[in-house]
């Protein structure tokens, strides 16, 4: 398994309170973000298509932003997020080498990609963050969740918008949301600290 940084990645409010001033989020906006590459691996065009149900039969307001290689002025996703009627729900950030400064942004962090992960980092690089995450059940995602998320079948449009709509029944809930974000942080520094990996290394060395 991989080591994170609990200094790199920690959760920062003012960086999200700033973010939502410049961006006019309102206060009743869920922020959702998807930090990967335009590919079909990703699985973007389910995500998206997602949204539109859960913004048209859910009613839900929401801001979800995406960043990442291949995403930016990318034309095939511009024309997804026009199919989908999603241009006023998307937010585009250019890449950046400091992800550690986007992730505290996020309400919740996404990961519904259906096949090539291994260990998704993004998953604990939020978590550390205060990100409570949506998977699917690609990879390591289990291991790393655990029970400080949300899990859906791999490509089950069904069951993603359940694991949606139970997380945001815990969000509105801010005591336990609070609980279930220091949850995160504090597996993923038990149980995937960059000290626990230097001695798990010497182990097998």
């Amino acid at each position: 398994f991989n080591g994170f940084s609990k200094k790199a990645f920690k959760p920062n409010i003012k960086l999200k309170n700033e973010f939502k001033k410049k961006n006019k989020i309102k206060k009743n906006q869920i922020i959702f973000g998807y930090v990967a590459r335009f590919n079909p691996q990703k699985n973007h065009y389910f995500l998206l298509s997602s949204l539109n149900k859960l913004k048209n039969i859910n009613n839900l307001n929401f801001k979800t932003i995406l960043i990442g290689g291949n995403i930016r002025y990318n034309k095939n996703l511009l024309k997804l997020i026009k199919k989908f009627d999603l241009k006023e729900e998307i937010i585009i950030l250019p890449e950046t080498n400091k992800i550690n400064l986007i992730y505290p942004i996020f309400d919740v962090n996404f990961l519904v990609s259906s096949y090539g992960e291994s260990f998704p980092n993004t998953l604990a690089e939020a978590m550390l963050s205060g990100v409570p995450c949506i998977s699917s059940y690609t990879g390591d995602s289990k291991n790393i969740i655990g029970n400080n998320g949300y899990l859906f079948e791999n490509d089950n449009q069904k069951k993603f918008i359940s694991s949606v709509e139970k997380c945001l029944k815990d969000f509105r809930n801010k005591t336990l949301w609070n609980i279930i974000q220091n949850s995160c942080r504090k597996s993923i520094i038990k149980r995937f600290g960059i000290i626990n990996m230097i001695k798990k290394y010497e182990l097998i060395t």
